[in-house]
């Protein structure tokens, strides 16, 4: 075209948008009954379809079918599918050379339609046969995304429609007339409206939005809808858009290309800074906001002029072009084996050591608690329950679900679980569907699952979830019914008012400890909050998010209820909360606030479950807070549905207060179709039988690292990690075995130098040093101190120089660098490990001067518990540096043969079975009885 066509502009542009604003909902699709997602599946149904529309018009020309044309396509691909590699390596270490990242497959599919449809376009039915490959393509399994092939087959027809057909001249009719032009904008808004309506309402997966293999036979039907649709929108599209120049629009339409190509990496930044576990209604205002914002950006025309000056000096000749794609697919091979090389090299230098390496012997420490397991959702799937019928017995047997874990579970002094749906009537059905299958998912279990449940060693359930009206208030009633039968204790639905207000606080008495347990949860699906407020308030205890109108008598209830508890004199109340956002791993903010409003009134343990997905675990001013310990087991396994743990908290039976807690990692395996267990990777991973199981692997080191802050692989693979006050429990427990060496050389030596900070100094606690009752026994020795309080070590040797020189002692104690890491002042202290070390060497230089025959003892700088109101780092960054100038420390002791000591294990260790204000007088400084006692005997048993 010599001028440009302002009709297709506005054909572009307003797609273009349309394209971008559901890049930036995307993330949010996950939350399957928000508004965003309904949006986003809405627009899925055209916004493609009519964009392979265009692309089909406009490659009529023969431009597009020049050499040139597709060599700047696969420049493109190459530069931007690259970018989208890279931030796939980095997320997730993941990466498919052969599998386009994200919306740039349409680049690829681009190239393979132009090619094809010159010779295809002779055939006299191509468009009917394009839309049956489109049709039957779903059904072939052997078909992946590799290369684009499915979408560019499946997405073929409107290519066709674009190339073949023009609506032009039926466009021109309707227009002569206005009442033809008005009842096709009254029938094209009735058309909108009703498609709307089925994309909020009706189940469509991802597979099915996007043209991929069919989940179930099921989905057949719905792409002949979604085809069917697409089509008639391209239709309605064509008949109603403007040829009057739209603001932003048009000159979107015109530069849509380089839109299409630099929008995705922002909409994927979109995600980060406004995380799917905080989503609220106003992001898609932000999303909308955000779109303008990027179209009007890059379709200015200076950005566009410099955008196509690069593109065509690397595309000025087909031999440039060539080298270009040449040398990025070559510097894609490589990212893989660079990446993995750098994992390999930060593993090595950030390994957490603060982990267990072997089982523990914790039964001593752990005699005098009472144990308390958790797991996640009970939950079974439609073929979970059709695979677990014996013909033989006419008969459900669920009980292959808990084989690996009963002994867990029933060795726990008591263990709880979340019924997540009904036992109801069999007349009702059982679970509709297998999740995200494009079917609506209603759950009922069989009478026999209760069998299995009790068998495996669970005590009480929650029936308090989003899924517990499934069957209808009927099926509630049954389900309570089922418990009482099956003798399994349970909180959260109630028969009627009486019930509620008699039962709403379950008392439970466990060696002498009487907990009130409290059980809340979100509306259940298909039921809006007034049901529970208004229609049926005795059905359940509900919570909201604080934007919901009904917040408030949500929070009168809680109020109640723990005044209600409070008033029965427990122990200690547990809160199970049945909220947070399925499928990720970290707390969404109604999660956030309802946990600090049943910590403000005075839960002592909060237990919540619904993301199907592990989350942190977190101690809250002395609140344990399990946020989520994943699925129990089943079958929809995507989105890390198969990562799962049991959970055992530890309350001490003379305070009656909770000391700690331990994980349990789990995989989900499919033992036969349809048969799903959990399983301890500890256990999968048997002496005799160390299959190697990538899977499980990533399990291990997802678990560990989301609930307990720490990566943990296998080769510190245990069956338990336990923690108290965050502090990993090590292996290296008192077992009597002095540090002889140690001994030695203190009995040895005649005069022995201290050097350290206020912990060597005695600075908080009346000057007793940590060493003091080490030393005890040593009274005849010339004990020098050269230290003080709040030095780092840079500052102690510029100020205590001199005396070191001086001190001329057979052994030297150095315990110095912990302010260094608090402090982060580049001015006094050391900021990284090798600066550290050069101190160190330094000052063993100072004494080595003075005494060659000097011995060395290097303490590992002392760490600080819990919050450090010194140091502006958070509490894993903290550990992290700890850890590597420890390690240094450590590396330069061995390599010039001096002796090295680590206390910091120990010391955690005792506090976290121990009150730290025994011991502390804050985060760090001992105090002047058992503190300093714990430092030196954590000294004295460390080797």
């Amino acid at each position: 075209m010599k001028e440009r066509n302002i009709f297709w502009d506005n054909f572009k542009g307003i797609l273009i948008f349309l394209v971008v604003f559901a890049h930036f909902l995307y993330a949010y699709r996950s939350l399957s009954s928000s508004f965003a997602s309904h949006l986003v599946n809405f627009i899925y149904f055209f916004h493609m379809p009519a964009f392979v529309f265009t692309t089909g018009y406009f490659s009529r020309s023969e431009n597009s079918n020049k050499p040139k044309a597709y060599l700047k396509l696969l420049v493109y691909y190459m530069i931007f599918n690259t970018i989208l590699i890279i931030y796939g390596l980095l997320v997730s270490g993941s990466i498919s050379v052969a599998v386009p990242r994200y919306s740039y497959w349409y680049l690829l599919s681009m190239i393979f339609w132009r090619l094809m449809i010159r010779p295809l376009s002779k055939i006299k039915f191509l468009l009917p046969i394009s839309i049956l490959v489109s049709l039957l393509i779903g059904f072939y399994p052997g078909i992946n995304n590799t290369l684009s092939i499915v979408r560019t087959l499946a997405f073929f027809p409107f290519f066709v429609l674009g190339y073949k057909f023009d609506f032009k001249l039926f466009k021109e009719k309707v227009n002569k007339k206005k009442v033809l032009k008005a009842i096709s904008i009254v029938v094209s808004l009735i058309i909108f409206a009703i498609v709307f309506y089925i994309a909020c309402n009706a189940s469509f997966s991802l597979n099915d939005i996007l043209f991929f293999r069919y989940s179930n036979n099921f989905a057949f039907i719905k792409r002949v809808f979604l085809l069917l649709v697409a089509f008639l929108f391209i239709f309605i599209l064509y008949l109603n858009i403007p040829k009057v120049k739209l603001p932003i629009i048009t000159k979107a339409g015109k530069y849509s290309l380089l839109i299409y190509l630099i929008h995705r990496p922002i909409t994927l930044l979109f995600k980060h800074y406004f995380p799917i576990s905080d989503y609220s209604r106003y992001y898609i205002i932000y999303a909308f906001i955000a779109s303008i914002v990027v179209l009007i950006i890059f379709s200015s025309d200076k950005i566009n002029e410099y955008f196509n000056k690069f593109i065509d000096f690397l595309t000025s000749d087909n031999q440039k072009s060539i080298i270009f794609i040449i040398i990025m697919f070559i510097f894609i091979l490589l990212l893989k084996p660079i990446y993995l090389v750098y994992n390999k090299i930060c593993d090595s230098i950030l390994e957490n050591k603060e982990i267990n390496t072997n089982n523990l012997e914790y039964k001593n420490v752990l005699d005098n608690t009472t144990s308390i397991s958790y797991v996640g959702d009970l939950i079974l799937l439609k073929d979970q329950v059709t695979s677990s019928f014996d013909q033989n017995t006419n008969s459900y047997n669920f009980d292959y679900m808990f084989a690996n874990t009963k002994n867990y579970l029933s060795s726990s002094d008591y263990s709880i679980g979340v019924l997540e749906g009904p036992v109801a009537n069999s007349k009702y059905g059982y679970s509709t569907s297998n999740y995200d299958d494009g079917i609506k998912l209603y759950q009922n279990y069989p009478e026999e699952f209760l069998s299995a449940i009790k068998d495996s060693g669970i005590d009480l359930v929650t029936t308090a979830n989003n899924h517990m009206l499934d069957m209808g208030y009927e099926g509630v009633l049954d389900t309570i019914d089922a418990l009482n039968r099956y003798n399994i204790d349970y909180v959260g639905t109630y028969k009627n008012e009486l019930d509620k207000k008699t039962n709403s606080v379950k008392i439970i008495e466990i060696n002498d400890i009487k907990i009130a347990i409290l059980s809340y949860t979100m509306p259940s699906n298909y039921y809006s909050a007034k049901y529970f407020f208004q229609d049926n308030p005795s059905v359940s205890s509900i919570i909201t998010s604080q934007n919901n109108k009904y917040y408030d008598n949500a929070l009168r209830q809680v109020v109640d209820d723990f005044a209600n508890a409070k008033a029965k004199n427990p122990n200690l109340i547990l809160v199970m909360a049945h909220m947070g956002t399925q499928f990720i791993h970290t707390t969404n903010q109604m999660q956030d606030l309802w946990n600090d409003t049943f910590i403000k009134l005075g839960a002592d343990i909060i237990l919540s479950d619904h993301s199907h997905a592990v989350q942190p675990i977190e101690f809250k001013d002395n609140t344990l807070i399990v946020n989520c310990p994943g699925n129990f087991a089943n079958s929809y396994t995507n989105y890390d549905g198969d990562a799962t743990s049991i959970v055992e908290f530890y309350i001490d039976n003379d305070t009656k207060q909770v000391v700690g807690y331990s994980v349990i990692p789990m995989i989900t395996l499919e033992i036969s179709e349809g048969k799903y267990t959990a399983m301890p990777i500890y256990d999968y991973y048997d002496e005799g039988n160390k299959v190697h199981n990538a899977r499980a692997i990533q399990i291990l080191k997802l678990v560990t690292k989301v609930m307990l802050g720490t990566e943990i692989d296998l080769s510190h693979l245990q069956e338990r990690y336990f923690v108290l006050d965050d502090q990993y429990l090590a292996d290296n427990l008192e077992s009597g075995k002095i540090n002889e060496k140690l001994v030695n050389l203190i009995t040895k030596a005649k005069s022995i130098t201290f050097i350290g900070d206020s912990i060597t100094n005695g600075t908080t606690n009346d000057y007793h040093p940590w060493y003091e009752p080490l030393m005890k026994e040593h009274y005849n020795k010339n004990v020098i101190n050269i230290s003080k309080g709040s030095l780092t070590s840079k500052q102690l040797i510029i100020e205590f120089k001199d005396e070191i020189i001086r001190s001329n002692s057979d052994l030297y104690i150095i315990a110095i660098g912990a302010n260094d890491i608090r402090y982060r002042n580049p001015k006094i202290c050391n900021m990284d490990a090798n600066s550290y070390i050069d101190t160190i060497n330094y000052l063993i230089t100072l004494i080595k001067n003075s005494n060659q025959n000097a011995e060395i003892i290097f303490i590992a700088p002392w760490r600080s518990f819990g919050v450090d109101q010194l140091t502006i780092l958070s509490r894993s960054e903290k550990n992290r540096l700890y850890y590597k100038y420890s390690e240094a420390l450590k590396k330069y002791a061995q390599n010039n043969n001096f002796m090295y000591i680590d206390p910091n294990y120990y010391i955690s260790n005792t506090l976290k079975y121990n009150l730290s204000i025994n011991y502390l007088i804050d985060y760090i400084h001992p105090n002047d009885t058992l503190g300093i006692n714990l430092y030196s005997r954590a000294v004295l048993y460390s080797n």
